[in-house]
């Protein structure tokens, strides 16, 4: 199964968007995505430390059943990063540059427009 980096951005708002008050959030109600591929990002989201999650597969259906609890905090420095659809749609356009990519690059990435934009607002180029 191929990583989607549209779908890890997707699962971490919807996360991060539940009031979940420390229960399970309902990941395969709000996301409109076959549940095989949203669990395999929710595993692969909970190894790597994005979010908490807990591992709900069983050996009948599916394959991964992930169930995401909450974000940890690089999760929420993670999306802080890719949250601005401008700025998603600027990273993931030099993405496709790049031609391939990890979460370590897709920050660098992201955070370089974040810059771009803070340097503008300093340099009078940005009104607040």
């Amino acid at each position: 199964m191929k990583r989607d980096a549209e779908l890890i951005r997707e699962i971490l708002l919807a996360v991060e968007s539940h009031d979940h008050n420390g229960g399970l959030v309902p990941i395969y109600d709000m996301l409109e995505c076959p549940n095989p591929l949203i669990g395999y990002h929710v595993y692969i989201m909970h190894n790597y430390g994005l979010l908490e999650a807990l591992n709900a597969t069983t050996t009948k259906g599916f394959r991964y059943k992930w169930i995401p609890k909450c974000l940890t905090m690089e999760g929420h420095d993670y999306i802080e990063t890719v949250r601005d659809p401008e700025n998603w749609r600027k990273t993931t356009v030099a993405l496709s540059k790049i031609g391939s990519w990890d979460l370590d690059t897709i920050k660098i990435v992201a955070k370089k427009f974040l810059s771009t934009k803070i340097e503008q607002l300093f340099d009078g180029a940005v009104t607040y």
